[in-house]
């Protein structure tokens, strides 16, 4: 028997800096608790969505909604791509990748699919149990995305990947308030590695961040300079159009 396993995924970049894709894992059930809540607190703070950024100053505003995301058993899952050091490789990775496939959102995208798909696992879910990916609309990434997706799933080598992998859909944030709470993960995620990780001088952890990790699980991964390095001399060479079976990586 499935149980519906949902994942909702957002961006958040700061560009020439940090590039995040970030989202929440869980068993559909657990994001129809959540709507009622979360549509409730929309209606008391007077928005038709959350979005972490626009409520920058609001700190009770963003301190409920982040404490309905962590009273919720969703499972967090982000991957951080440092941009300088990916900008400093880009003519290098361009020549690797497939044709329009080299900008990082499509190696974080990649990437949080493979992450994600670990959590039928983690929870010791049946084999059958697949993850049904819901990210924001983006009109720039959603048709080479998809393509990706499918590739993916066509993959001989990452089967442990595809064989976990449901429908994919790119969605309107307002109508879901999983996307939502995908978007506070990302922006605060951003965030702390742009201002703390990556920071020459580092500022001190924001609470948002620190009561994020407040979730029932919280798995974080990030690409820096010795990471993209090592990527970029393991990848083969993806240079040309792919073909049945192949994977866009």
């Amino acid at each position: 028997m499935t149980i519906d396993v949902t994942a909702y995924c957002d961006e958040s970049e700061t560009p020439d800096a940090v590039f995040c894709i970030a989202g929440y894992s869980a068993p559909f059930a657990e994001w129809v608790a959540l709507e009622e809540p979360w549509r409730r607190a929309l209606e008391i703070a007077g928005r038709r969505e959350f979005k972490m950024g626009a409520c920058e100053g609001l700190a009770e505003t963003q301190r409920h909604f982040i404490s309905l995301i962590t009273s919720h058993n969703l499972h967090a899952f982000a991957t951080i791509i440092d941009l300088r050091a990916y900008n400093a490789v880009a003519s290098a990775m361009k020549a690797k990748r497939y044709p329009g496939y080299a900008y990082a959102y499509y190696l974080a995208f990649q990437h949080e699919l493979e992450m994600v798909a670990l959590y039928p696992a983690m929870q010791k879910l049946a084999t059958e149990e697949r993850v049904r990916f819901i990210f924001d609309a983006h009109e720039q990434y959603g048709g080479k995305a998809e393509t990706l997706y499918e590739s993916v799933k066509r993959s001989e080598k990452l089967a442990s990947v595809a064989d976990r992998l449901g429908e994919l859909s790119f969605e309107d944030s307002v109508l879901h308030v999983g996307v939502q709470a995908a978007d506070a993960l990302a922006h605060e995620t951003m965030r702390h590695f742009r201002d703390v990780v990556y920071a020459a001088t580092p500022a001190p952890e924001r609470w948002q961040w620190r009561s994020l990790q407040g979730s029932m699980g919280f798995s974080v991964r990030h690409f820096n300079d010795q990471a993209i390095s090592a990527f970029l001399r393991l990848v083969p060479d993806l240079s040309k159009l792919p073909t049945e079976g192949e994977t866009v990586r």
